[in-house]
């Protein structure tokens, strides 16, 4: 059977880098989903027209439209419309599929291979590690995360069971975990990264309000938004509570007593 693998965009912000990611593996998928929402997990409303800006992008062969349910936790939200996708690619005669944000980028070559290597061992799953950067496309994050990211799985019918607390065989975001896993595969960072671009923003302020994560930092916006604005890359960065990762004249305002320096490098 001839494979169909299909990228599944999961879209409310950020869709200035949408297209940078979109370059990066136009090449190796056969059908780019974009699921789109104009309300947000929280109930905030786009100021622009998303999916009228998403129907202009040629290179975008799907648009699907979510509406979330607000009696629902953000983190259940995320997952379902996760789904709606899959669901559509499988209505699409999709074999594998791919979930990705639009600040998510993977080195096209590498990604070509990985993907050849997928269907070769007949892997049902795969993930990989990620590489983080800070406000700057070249500012990039240095040192491991535990964190990985989902990689391509296969569609299989009357097998696939998805759930945010089914078993996965390392540390990802939940609303992305994929079944089954039995044949998993964990890619090694010379194989391929993901590279994350998740605070690379035009707007930093409608990422934070809008994350499925904001409980962590709700109450600190503002001082976020603040440090973030003022950031600049010969500047330090620091981690707290080992998830957030700030600029240290966040200090100013908040005097966090837990956390550590984060060394970052300008690529070249």
């Amino acid at each position: 059977m001839k494979t169909k693998l299909a990228a599944i965009y999961n879209i409310f912000d950020g869709e200035e880098n949408l297209l940078d990611s979109i370059k990066s593996i136009r090449e190796s998928v056969d059908l780019i989903i974009a699921v789109q929402q104009q309300l947000s997990n929280f109930g905030n409303e786009k100021n622009s027209n998303l999916k009228k800006f998403l129907q202009s992008i040629k290179e975008i062969d799907v648009v699907v439209d979510y509406q979330p349910n607000l009696h629902l936790i953000p983190g259940k939200n995320e997952f379902n419309k996760r789904i709606s996708g899959i669901k559509k690619a499988i209505e699409l005669s999709c074999t594998h599929y791919l979930h990705i944000d639009c600040d998510e980028e993977y080195d096209r070559k590498s990604f070509e291979q990985c993907f050849k290597k997928i269907v070769e061992q007949d892997y049902d799953s795969s993930a990989c590690r990620i590489v983080n950067y800070f406000k700057f496309k070249d500012l990039r994050i240095e040192g491991n995360s535990n964190l990985h990211v989902p990689f391509i799985h296969k569609i299989q019918k009357g097998k696939m069971r998805m759930g945010l607390e089914n078993y996965y065989p390392v540390l990802v975001d939940k609303t992305r975990k994929g079944n089954p896993v039995d044949n998993f595969y964990l890619f090694s960072r010379d194989e391929i990264v993901m590279h994350h671009f998740s605070w690379v923003r035009k707007n930093i302020e409608e990422k934070l309000n809008n994350s499925t994560a904001r409980p962590m930092f709700n109450n600190i916006i503002k001082e976020i938004v603040d440090s973030y604005n003022k950031f600049e890359k010969d500047q330090k960065l620091i981690r707290i509570k080992d998830f957030l990762t700030l600029p240290e004249n966040i200090l100013e305002k908040i005097p966090f007593t837990d956390y550590d320096f984060v060394d970052t490098r300008i690529i070249k």
